[in-house]
């Protein structure tokens, strides 16, 4: 349904369209004067016409009146509205029910959905923000007839003390307890007294059942340094002071929350940890718990345990969790160094629950140093189950390289990143085929004899016997690449329109500090990268736009802060362009390569990628390795 405003004695008036006409409607009273007010592009044919809608429909509403409300025993659709006057919960209850209907609550006459919503019932409870004079309305769906009208109570309930965090419920004695309504959430504020010691719990009486109940504990105001959990917290107090406790109740039910003061006991806090095992490991307690263990060797530590314990590993006390570790079904897998102790953190634990930890050597695929070689462009997986697999692939001349999989692309359950030998972090594989679905692909510019490594976690417990990653080389396109950017240093140069999704490289040397200026007949913009390493790992970026003056055209201008290759990178240019690059940074072509540069120089390519000795040098542009640096030349 498509929908536009008009607007009548001074306010908006919205009208819906359906398959032959724009329609809207608004309540009138007799002797009224309507002045409508129509703005648009075309004719219009307006056609206004008294109705006197039914009481109770979309049009003519019930009044919702604080109390008792009745709906007509007869099945339908009825509507009632009501203008709040204070914020508080929307309440509507009944002893009535509602088989195969429901309730919906609607935000204004014009919402295009409900707020919320009750089925098979009328009992709905949702929290409102006051409006001055804004009308909420509520649609009842009546599936079946009655022998009676139905009845239900409506009421706007204020604020009582726990609904709001700055309004909390005071907890005056410890321990106690409390029953916490169903769909809701609530405050306590606990004044810890001086002298306490251990910790504040709070407890779900009997554990919680859904995922989404949630308990924390903090200090003071300050939610975000709290202890989360869903069925128990602790929070070690430091007395005097004042904590706070949420909880969100997402049960079925009401439930009972029990608040309390528990002492410190071997394995509650980090700094005094329990010593862990090889083998099994039994725990005495519940919620959260630490451990240590030493690695008798480089290996990986196998911790298993049950599916509700959530396991993380970490070096010291301040608890930020090792990211070489990883989680497959039951399994926790460390890889960890001889000598080294860990610390283990076990969230989510029942009494006398059992984990067990084993080591076990590396073998080849485990770490990046371990890395697969591939054969032939394509690793083939057997029946190795990919918790950290790592594959190496060698490329054997400078161009592109696209990697891809037919591993089923779940990015919950199981990931793939490359990395170049240098790489501090893995660039993720992620594409999109023309129905937005997700596959394991990425293509990227790469040298001769770089090793390229693929990483695959796995956190399924899955194996993929049969499926396979395949490497395939292909050649550069001039400018379709850095390492195949057209000159620019002292001629113009034809830049294609690369739209969104596509990039066009420019090379320009810079003999001097100063600037690069650059001219060009239509709009152009894009990124600058210093030396050649920089705009194959695309790090340390400057972006350019141009502008237009009557003068020069198109105009943008590039700080040149050190000599040497700044490779242009053009890109949402939606025109072909011809692009001159100027200034006083700009060196101009040289006629030779000196004896002493090739002389030094590691490797020589053309820009096909080609290998080429001083010897065979023609005319064009090459790339120069020498002392571990590339750069570009032209020889004329």
């Amino acid at each position: 349904m498509h929908r536009f405003r008009f607007c009548v004695t001074g306010a908006n008036l919205l009208f819906d369209y359906t398959s032959t006409s724009y329609r809207a409607a608004l309540p009138v009273k007799e002797g009224e004067t309507l002045n409508f007010t129509f703005s648009n592009y075309g004719p219009l044919y307006f056609t206004p016409s008294l109705t006197h809608p039914v009481l109770g429909s979309y049009d003519n509403p019930f009044e919702l009146k604080t109390g008792a409300n009745s709906v007509p025993a007869e099945a339908g659709e009825y509507w009632y509205s009501v203008v709040p006057e204070t914020t508080g919960f929307f309440t509507i209850q009944s002893e009535n029910a509602l088989p195969q209907g429901n309730v919906e609550l609607f935000m204004g006459k014009t919402a295009y959905a409900s707020a919320t919503s009750a089925t098979g019932s009328y009992n709905l409870r949702y929290e409102i923000a006051y409006v001055s004079g804004y009308t909420y309305y509520v649609k009842v769906n009546k599936a079946e007839a009655t022998a009676e009208p139905d009845v239900f109570e409506f009421a706007l309930e204020g604020y009582k003390p726990g609904e709001k965090a700055d309004n909390p419920l005071i907890v005056e004695t410890v321990p106690s307890e409390y029953t916490i309504p169903v769909q809701s959430t609530y405050y306590l504020k606990v004044s810890v007294p001086e002298g306490t010691e251990g910790f504040l719990v709070a407890e779900v009486a009997g554990g919680a059942k859904s995922e989404e109940t949630y308990l924390n504990v903090y200090p003071g105001s300050e939610s975000w340094y709290g202890v989360r959990g869903t069925s128990i917290v602790k929070y070690a107090v430091q007395s005097p002071n004042d904590y706070m406790i949420e909880c969100r109740n997402r049960e079925e039910g009401p439930l009972t929350l029990n608040v309390y003061y528990a002492a410190i006991e071997p394995g509650d806090v980090i700094t005094s940890p329990l010593k862990a095992v090889l083998g099994e490991n039994t725990i005495s307690g519940k919620g959260t718990k630490y451990y240590t263990y030493k690695a008798t060797k480089d290996a990986k530590v196998l911790l298993t345990a049950p599916e509700n314990i959530t396991v993380s590993f970490t070096t010291s006390v301040d608890e930020y969790p090792l990211l070489d570790n990883y989680k497959n079904g039951t399994v926790n897998t460390l890889y960890a160094t001889a000598n080294t102790t860990y610390y283990i953190k076990l969230e989510g634990v029942a009494d006398a629950d059992v984990f067990t930890i084993a080591e076990a050597d590396y073998v080849a695929g485990d770490t990046k140093a371990l890395a697969i070689a591939v054969e032939n462009g394509v690793y083939t997986f057997g029946n190795e189950v990919p918790v950290n697999l790592w594959v190496k692939y060698t490329v054997s001349k400078s161009g592109k390289l696209t990697i891809s999989s037919d591993v089923p692309c779940d990015y919950q359950s199981v990931t793939m990143t490359y990395w170049r030998e240098t790489s501090s972090r893995g660039n993720t594989m992620i594409s999109y085929d023309d129905n937005y679905n997700m596959y394991f692909a990425e293509t990227f510019d790469v040298n001769e004899g770089e090793n390229i490594y693929v990483n695959i976690v796995s956190k399924n417990g899955s194996s993929y016997v049969g499926n396979v990653i395949t490497f395939e080389e292909s050649e550069l396109a001039p400018g379709e690449s850095p390492l195949t950017a057209i000159d620019g240093t002292s001629e113009a140069v034809n830049v294609p329109a690369t739209g969104y999704d596509k990039s066009y490289w420019v090379m320009v040397t810079a003999a001097a500090e100063g600037k690069i200026v650059i001219k060009a007949n239509n709009p152009v913009s894009g990124y600058v990268y210093i030396g050649l390493d920089k705009a194959l790992e695309g790090d340390g970026y400057l972006y350019f736009g141009t502008q237009y003056n009557e003068a020069d055209g198109y105009v943008a201008e590039v700080p040149v802060v050190q000599t040497g290759s700044y490779y242009f990178k053009f890109s949402y240019t939606y025109s072909d362009a011809v692009v001159t690059f100027e200034g006083d940074a700009v060196a101009t072509a040289i006629s030779e390569v000196e004896a002493n540069t090739i002389g030094a120089a590691e490797a020589i390519y053309d820009v096909r990628g080609i290998k080429h000795t001083a010897a065979d040098m023609k005319k064009g542009l090459y790339i120069i390795k020498k002392n571990g640096k590339t750069q570009k030349v032209v020889v004329k």
